[in-house]
């Protein structure tokens, strides 16, 4: 019998429906982690779309252990908070010294 090409399909085929959670779990974090980092910048939102991409493609036809698929997972959960917000933080001492914007 072959192993179908979709990830789902291959891990519950190989570690169960425990081991189909666990790595549906896993993901689910990551894609927290997505949606975090492409509402904090751009740099964040542009490696969550290559996860998105990278994670559909693999759920037609792939494994999620491909080095390049974990590689994009690493920057999305690491890279969440390494990536500058796009709007300046203004501490409450800057906002009595300026109350409107110059």
């Amino acid at each position: 019998m072959k192993p179908s090409p979709s990830a789902p399909i291959l891990w519950l085929t190989y570690t169960g429906l425990a081991g189909l959670m666990l790595l549906l779990a896993a993901q689910a974090s990551v894609f927290r982690s997505a949606l975090c980092a492409s509402r904090r910048s751009v740099i964040g939102g542009r490696v969550a779309q290559a996860w998105i991409a990278l994670l559909v493609q693999h759920a037609s036809y792939g494994s999620w252990m491909s080095p390049l698929f974990l590689l994009v997972c690493v920057l999305v959960v690491f890279g969440d908070r390494a990536w500058p917000s796009p709007e300046p933080i203004v501490d409450q001492s800057e906002a009595q010294l300026w109350p409107q914007p110059v």
